[in-house]
Formats: C-alpha cells, structure tokens, sequence
C-alpha cells in the first residue's frame, strides 16, 4: 500500500486541529452535560461534535478507508477492517479531564496498516502542541511560537 502523502497528513492535521477548535468551545462553557456510554465511561456534545468534523473529512479525503472511531463503534457502527488499513479516531481522548478541566486532553487520528501505526496525528489543544508522525519520517512537534520543531523518538520503522 503507498505511504500516504504529505498532502494526506496535511489534510488529517487540519482536521485534527479543527476537531480541537470545536472541543475548545465546549471546554469554554461553564457546564457541560455529561452522559454515560454502555461501557459506563464519560461522553459529553463535545465528543460527538469533534467526531462529526472529523469522520466526513476523512471519508472525503479517502473513501476507501474503512474508519473506527470511539464514539460510532460506543453506538454500534463497528466497520470491516479485514482489508488490513483503517483509520483509528479517538475524537477527544481524555473525556474526564476534559471535564475536570485540566487540559490534559487530546484528539487522536492514525492510520494503520495491520497491526502497525504508519501515520498518526495527536493536538493538544488546551496548550496548542500538535505531534504528528508518518512512518519513514518519524515524529515530529512542529514550532511554536519561540520554540523549534524538535523529531521525537519513532516507534514504528
């Protein structure tokens, strides 16, 4: 399978960091209504609304790829990924501190082939870090403001 492009990843960190957009709004707001999944974890609109910008950007960008994502496989929707690549989401990973409000939280988006990650994006967006990485590439935090782009260590070859 191709190794995806630097337009792909590109794409995938603007909707990562879109996703963290619509999260900051909620986390903004001084009440926020909490539900329980089946599984009795957390879940709140913020969940949900960062999935919703998420799931039809990646369907658009490749429809191809069969997509599993917390909050659709919590409903249900748990799609056939015996093809071997797939999107793993996580809309916002960390759903009790996001309601805690202690800004330990992210939005996950990867692609796997198999049993590997072969590229993955993670915002932070509370604190505005962005991770990404590509398989080939490594990992990489890009520069904010005064800082460098420092490479991470890579766990996937």
């Amino acid at each position: 399978m191709p190794e995806p492009t630097d337009d792909f990843l590109e794409t995938i960190v603007a909707l990562a960091k879109r996703a963290g957009e619509v999260i900051l709004r909620y986390y903004a707001e001084e009440d926020v209504e909490v539900r329980q999944k089946a599984d009795t974890s957390p879940v709140t609109d913020a969940d949900a609304d960062a999935e919703a910008v998420i799931l039809p950007g990646l369907r658009e960008l490749a429809p191809e790829i069969p997509i599993v994502s917390e909050e659709a496989v919590a409903g249900g929707f748990v799609p056939d990924i015996s093809g071997g690549r797939f999107f793993l989401v996580d809309p916002l990973d960390g759903t009790r501190e996001f309601i805690s409000r202690n800004g330990e939280f992210t939005v996950h988006i990867a692609l796997i082939e198999g049993d590997r990650s072969v590229m993955g994006v993670v915002p932070t967006p509370v604190i505005g870090e962005l991770h990404y990485g590509r398989r080939g590439d490594g990992r990489f935090s890009p520069a904010r403001p005064g800082r460098d782009s420092r490479p991470l260590p890579c766990c996937t070859a």
